[in-house]
C-alpha cells in the first residue's frame, strides 16, 4: 500500500520513461517479493518512495538478517514483550507509521535483555501485521 508517488531512480515512474518493473521482473532478477514489501514498508504511505536496485538491495539484506536471527529462537511462547508491543501497535495507530513499527520490530529482535520465546511470541504479533514471512522463519 502507497498512496503517494512512487519514483524510481529519483524520475516519477512511467510507462513513457519505461521505468516500470513488476512483482514478477523482480522475482525473475532473484528478489524476493517480500523484499519490496520491505522496502515499501520503509517509507511512510504519505511520503514519496524512491525505489532503486541499492534500495532493494539494501531491503533484501535487511530481511535476510531479520530471518537469520529468528531461525535460531525456538517456538514461540511465554507473554511476550509487552513494552515493545506497545511501541509497535502506538506506531500502526499513528496514521500507519510502518518506518517507526519497523525500528521497533529491530528494536525487538535485537533486546537481549528479553528472553527469545518472548521476543518470538512478539515477532510472531509484528508478522501478523507486516507479512514479512518472519513467523515461518522462527525455528528453522
Amino acid at each position: 500500500m502507497h498512496s503517494e508517488f512512487l519514483t524510481v531512480g529519483g524520475q516519477k515512474m512511467s510507462k513513457s520513461l519505461e521505468n516500470i518493473y513488476r512483482l514478477e521482473e523482480l522475482m525473475d532478477r532473484g528478489y524476493d517479493p517480500l523484499a519490496f514489501r520491505y522496502l515499501a514498508l520503509q517509507t511512510h504511505y504519505r511520503m514519496k518512495a524512491n525505489f532503486t536496485w541499492d534500495a532493494l538491495d539494501g531491503a533484501a539484506r535487511a530481511l535476510a538478517r531479520l530471518r537469520h536471527i529468528v531461525r535460531e529462537w525456538p517456538t514461540p511462547e511465554g507473554p511476550g514483550c509487552a513494552e515493545h508491543e506497545r511501541i509497535f501497535f502506538e506506531a500502526m495507530r499513528d496514521d500507519l507509521n510502518t518506518p517507526q513499527a519497523l525500528a521497533e520490530l529491530w528494536a525487538t529482535a535485537e533486546d537481549g535483555t528479553i528472553p527469545t520465546v518472548d521476543r518470538a511470541q512478539t515477532i510472531c504479533a509484528f508478522d501478523r501485521v507486516l507479512w514479512l514471512g518472519l513467523e515461518s522463519a522462527i525455528g528453522q
